[in-house]
């Protein structure tokens, strides 16, 4: 275990191709730890009245990564498209190997979309570990497994994810999805409406149950500046 820690620590270049600098021959850092600026996460906490259990009361709250390290719960991020979500999940992934905030487990990342019949396939891709000892950690160890682009009207993939989940309750994940970003006309009430549907959704989807969601605010000067985050 402590040596998948530190080939996971050691091949942490790997998340540096997310950035559009990566590639280029420009100034521009190249790795997320000089890139990355910690975003505005503000939480949209669920809870159920005791009187009425289909009755739920929304709580806002604002939360660092330090705090989702250190925790046990599950999050999904929800942001606009190309608002630093995935170099988000790089960031974490990168922490926790480091044991961040105390953090004792194991990450791996995987794209949603590349979800077939077996999670167990996916992760053991990101980890290029031998193959029967992943599965026997995902199994025994503590894993945090980032999901990057949870689409939630796939319910193909979100049931082979729910029923992996369900089966492995040593696994705590971390996930991000697309919202829609606001055009400031007649429309944004609709487009308020669909962001609402979606949390909404997530919170049920298949039975898998998001204790936290999370929006993510990205500050710069240009669409460009913003994009490289």
């Amino acid at each position: 275990i402590v040596s998948l820690v530190m080939d996971i620590r050691d091949n942490a270049d790997r998340t540096n191709e997310h950035l559009l600098s990566y590639k280029t021959n420009s100034c521009a850092p190249k790795s997320v730890n000089q890139i990355f600026v910690e975003p505005l996460l503000s939480t949209r906490v669920l809870t159920e009245t005791e009187s009425d259990s289909s009755n739920k009361e929304t709580e806002i709250e604002f939360i660092r990564l330090f705090d989702i390290l250190s925790s046990n719960e599950n999050y999904i991020l929800f942001g606009i498209k190309e608002s630093g979500k995935t170099i988000l999940l790089d960031k974490l992934m990168i922490d926790a190997s480091l044991h961040v905030g105390g953090c004792t487990y194991i990450p791996a990342i995987i794209n949603f979309k590349d979800i077939h019949k077996n999670i167990e396939t996916v992760v053991n891709t990101y980890w290029q570990y031998d193959y029967k000892k992943a599965c026997s950690i995902l199994n025994t160890e503590k894993v945090l497994l980032l999901i990057d682009n949870i689409d939630f009207s796939d319910n193909k993939r979100l049931e082979i994810l729910n029923n992996f989940l369900t089966n492995h309750t040593n696994i705590r994940y971390v996930g991000t999805s697309l919202t829609v970003r606001g055009q400031d006309d007649n429309l944004d009430v609709y487009r308020e409406e669909y962001n609402k549907m979606l949390m909404d959704k997530a919170l049920g989807s298949n039975s898998i149950i998001q204790e936290k969601f999370l929006t993510i605010y990205v500050n710069k000067k240009s669409v460009e500046e913003a994009r490289t985050y």
